[in-house]
């Protein structure tokens, strides 16, 4: 039992040490970002029949396959998803605590 206190406090002072000789970089973590841009007014959007692809997890599953959409169907989806969350909350079938 004695070892394994003794094994745990030494382990504890190497991660302690290796913590604390950490510098901190003067610039900050990232060091010196510009400011952020915001869209202009002039930035047109992408085409709506313009096709992305992600890794979708489906509900009750963990494995990952590729859905491919326009940019059309993922807004009209999106705005079902929304407009189904908000009836729900407005009926109470929906709760949120």
């Amino acid at each position: 039992m004695r070892r394994i206190l003794t094994a745990s406090a030494a382990a504890l002072a190497l991660a302690l040490a290796g913590c604390t000789s950490l510098r901190a970089s003067p610039q900050g973590p990232l060091g010196q970002p510009g400011p952020l841009a915001l869209p202009q007014a002039g930035d047109e959007a992408p085409p709506a029949d313009e096709m992305t692809c992600h890794q979708e997890v489906s509900t009750g599953s963990h494995i990952a396959r590729e859905v491919c959409r326009t940019r059309a169907q993922q807004e009209r989806e999106e705005r079902e998803a929304q407009d189904l969350l908000t009836e729900g909350l407005q009926r109470g079938t929906i709760i949120i605590r």
